[in-house]
């Protein structure tokens, strides 16, 4: 798991980051999940998977 603190000036890194892990994204032995917290949002939970837009939102 991998936790991503974007409630302040670096939110907008946030979505860079998250595609280079969908870069790899989970295997059938390892699941990267992250819990990502934006600027004025609830932080949210995703199940990152190989491939840009598959990644999926856990909650």
């Amino acid at each position: 798991m991998v936790y991503m603190a974007g409630d302040n000036n670096l939110s907008g890194a946030l979505s860079n980051d998250l595609g280079e892990m969908e870069a790899v994204g989970s295997t059938g032995l390892v699941n990267v999940v992250v819990q990502m917290d934006t600027f004025g949002g609830a932080a949210k939970r995703f199940l990152v998977m190989e491939g840009w837009g598959r990644t999926t939102l856990l909650f």
